[in-house]
């Protein structure tokens, strides 16, 4: 169907991103990697069923601010870590709670 259609695109996109975020961060282009990644996260958030790519992404979020922040201290990278990893936390806890009725 086109919604499944579209749904993969943008999964595509987002894994692409996700990568070319991963990439940059290794390379030391962290402007560029926080871009392609929180729009990776972005994009994946928007997807249903994709909670282990989030989860993915938003690891790869926390590596890159905490890189980031052992380049250049002092410039609030290190609260951004702290607060993805809160997000992170929170997530892999709902993951693991009973689903109960919705």
């Amino acid at each position: 169907t086109r919604n499944r259609l579209s749904s993969t695109k943008t999964l595509r996109v987002a894994l692409l991103l996700m990568h070319l975020g991963e990439a940059s961060a290794g390379l030391q282009d962290f402007p560029a990697a926080q871009d392609r990644l929180l729009d990776a996260y972005s994009l994946l958030a928007k997807t249903r069923r994709q909670e282990k790519l989030n989860l993915e992404c938003t690891r790869a979020i926390i590596a890159l601010y905490t890189a980031w922040n052992a380049r250049e201290p002092g410039r609030g990278y290190d609260a951004k870590a702290v607060d993805w990893k809160n997000r992170l936390d929170m997530a892999v806890a709902a993951t693991a709670a009973p689903t109960g009725h919705h």
